[in-house]
């Protein structure tokens, strides 16, 4: 039996409510669930939580797992259910009128699309964001220079479409590693993690895999799978879970 000290992420409050009966029903083990459903302040409660080090096992949600303090990761297990999402995007049109006139002053964009704040420009939109009550640009505008100045964001610009618009994307790239890092071992469950934006990142910082202790056993599929015209059958596979190793110059 896996008797070390557990924090199970997932991604959604719904589904830790799930699996926690479940656990509950089936393993008589009761397990602390930390999210906007049960608390106030998800992040201090569960910094509080890791921090006591008495629990043995607490389910919270994978953004709950990035917001909180990593060092206090140090002396868990993590168990991490579905590959986390690492970027949120969205996009803002912009006609060629509104784009000259907001952002097309402060920006350059290179050749992949990619923006940047031309370096005159920075004390001056760093102004901006703070009086942004007082701004005559527009929220979308305001958005996009805010996301110049945010670690971890990036701005891409597409050229101009034939109705003049053009698209201003943003992206924002949610780190899991420091919480990894800090973390006795960090499994996750789900298929072929390497190739996901996660597993590409980890595996550009150092990380390595190697299988993990919850792979389960697997004996064959026990149904008979038929095939019919116009039909396409869809038969469930079985998660391959792996182990993040961390650097070694970590």
């Amino acid at each position: 039996m896996y008797t070390s000290k557990i924090v199970y992420a997932m991604p959604t409050n719904a589904l830790i409510k799930e699996l926690a009966l479940t656990i509950k029903l089936k393993a008589g083990i009761s397990p602390l669930v930390i999210t906007s459903d049960t608390v106030e302040h998800v992040t201090q409660h569960l910094e509080n939580v890791l921090a006591a080090n008495t629990q043995p096992l607490v389910m919270v949600t994978h953004e709950a797992l990035r917001r909180v303090e990593p060092r206090l990761l140090e002396g868990w297990e993590l168990v991490v259910d579905e590959v986390p999402s690492v970027s949120d995007c969205k996009g803002y049109q912009f006609d060629s009128i509104s784009y000259i006139g907001s952002l097309g002053n402060y920006l350059t964009v290179n050749t992949e699309k990619k923006a940047a704040l031309k370096p005159e420009h920075i004390a001056l939109v760093e102004n901006m964001i703070r009086a942004q009550d007082n701004s005559a640009l527009s929220e979308s505008a305001l958005d996009v220079l805010k996301a110049m100045l945010t670690p971890k964001c990036s701005v891409e610009v597409e050229a101009q479409n034939a109705k003049g618009k053009r698209l201003v994307r943003i992206v924002k790239y949610r780190d899991f590693l420091p919480a990894f890092s800090n973390a006795n071992s960090v499994h996750v469950l789900a298929n072929n993690v390497q190739d996901t934006l996660l597993g590409i990142h980890a595996t550009y910082q150092g990380w390595q895999f190697e299988p993990s202790i919850f792979t389960p056993e697997f004996d064959g599929y026990g149904k008979r799978v038929e095939l019919h015209p116009w039909i396409c059958p869809y038969k469930t596979g079985h998660q391959l879970p792996v182990k993040l190793v961390l650097p070694p110059s970590a």
